[in-house]
């Protein structure tokens, strides 16, 4: 891609030619220094060319293109000053594209005395270079603009904006310092398309761009985030371009591993995991952010191989680690975690009881509902809940027993739910 951003408008030489962008309008202060265009190009129907503007297009859609082209004393106001304009094309790059523009390659071209110019590109072709000279016959200080008039056409096409907007290069961290280290020759060469004979170059001032002085060097550390450079190339149609960009040190998506546990019911290492049940737990918002899920880290981090099924992914071990990569997709930070999936067994229980003994006369004592545990299971690692109803062992709920190790009951069943990852089994506590 062929990309440069001017400080200025226009430029009153083809080898200078700024980009032009028509989707959206440019207003600009004219030329009115009495200069006239180069010699070499063919100018078609304009007899004279006074105090030009040189501007190149690219087609980003295809179809055709219309352009108005109007000049005013102010910059709002209404059409009032002579305006022209030719346009030559199409041309399939830059090179040497300012010795080319000959009679054949003229497609529009106006000498009227009308302050509103239409200009028709018919057909164009996605991809295709066109050079725009817009001239100020009247030749007093005013206001140019250019806008592109079939927008709403469907059929229409468009102009390629890229080349006017620049680029904008991330570097991510996850320190939260902003300041990071930038590959410049890399940047450099992906600004120039990967053409290093254009001998790019960067700069922290627009001004030491065009002068080509004070060059940086690579690796270049930002001192503010954004930061604004200026890339200096060589012009395949002579003199030199400037390319604003933009450093940005992003932030890596934070994300924390997590493990999702599921009741192995039939014993038989085989259950279906929803992956995406984790997500709320590993990164909370998933909004604008590109999330996939892998066998290794090595293909996360590759971004490769992404699971298709995510709400019924079979697990056939006891424990399987899958890898889950949550990617910005503006800075392509990202970030990988693993999901530990885990299947649980059904702990083996067994009813007990426990006896106290109390006052003649009394009918109640306190249990430490505790002490029974090691009779009730003896699966390492399991926890206990305690219920007065087997409705509330049943449901799970939160009906509770407060206090387990001084629990004041007369004769009585507690319901006793025993916890082994996603599995459970109730026994009964005879008091």
């Amino acid at each position: 891609m062929f990309v440069s951003i001017y400080t200025q408008a226009q430029s009153s030489t083809c080898a200078n030619a700024s980009p032009l962008c028509a989707s959206e309008e440019l207003v600009y202060e004219n030329t009115h220094d009495g200069s006239a265009a180069e010699s070499g190009p063919n100018y078609g129907c304009l007899g004279t060319q006074p105090n030009p503007g040189w501007f190149y297009l690219q087609i980003g859609a295809s179809g055709s293109v219309e352009l108005e082209i109007s000049q005013s004393s102010t910059p709002d106001g209404a059409p009032d000053s002579d305006v022209d304009f030719i346009i030559w094309g199409p041309f399939s790059d830059l090179n040497n594209v300012c010795d080319n523009l000959t009679t054949n390659n003229i497609i529009d071209c106006s000498f009227s005395i009308d302050p509103i110019e239409d200009v028709d590109i018919p057909n164009a072709i996605a991809g295709e270079y066109y050079i725009l000279l817009i001239t100020n016959y009247a030749g007093d200080f005013g206001y140019i603009s250019v806008k592109q008039t079939n927008l709403a056409d469907p059929n229409a096409g468009t102009t390629n904006c890229d080349i006017v907007t620049g680029n904008t290069y991330y570097q991510c961290e996850d320190d939260g310092n902003e300041i990071a280290e930038f590959d410049l020759d890399t940047i450099m060469l992906d600004v120039v398309g990967g053409d290093a004979s254009l001998n790019p170059t960067a700069h922290l001032t627009i001004e030491d761009a065009e002068n080509n002085q004070n060059p940086l060097a690579s690796p270049f550390t930002n001192t503010a985030n954004p930061t604004v450079l200026y890339i200096r190339q060589d012009n395949p149609m002579g003199g030199f371009l400037i390319t604003e960009i933009q450093l940005i040190v992003a932030d890596i998506p934070e994300v924390v591993s997590h493990t999702l546990f599921k009741c192995d019911t039939n014993g038989d290492l085989s259950e279906e995991f929803n992956l995406e049940t984790a997500l709320p737990f590993m990164v909370g918002d998933t909004n604008g952010l590109n999330i996939s899920f892998h066998a290794s880290q090595a293909e996360a981090e590759t971004n490769s191989n992404a699971f298709t099924t995510l709400t019924n992914y079979m697990v056939s071990t006891q424990t399987t680690i899958v890898y889950v990569r949550v990617q910005d997709p503006i800075s392509g930070c990202y970030n990988v975690q693993p999901l530990t999936l885990e299947l649980s067994t059904i702990p083996s229980v067994q009813n007990t009881n426990l006896t106290t003994c109390v006052d003649v006369g009394e009918t109640e004592a306190s249990f430490d509902l505790t002490s029974a545990e090691s009779a009730i299971s003896n699966v390492a690692g399991v926890t206990y809940t305690y219920y007065a109803t087997q409705a509330d062992a049943n449901a799970g709920n939160t009906n509770t027993i407060a206090n387990p190790t001084d629990y004041v009951s007369g004769n009585a069943t507690v319901y006793v739910v025993v916890t082994d990852g996603a599995c459970s089994a109730i026994a009964e506590l005879e008091l």
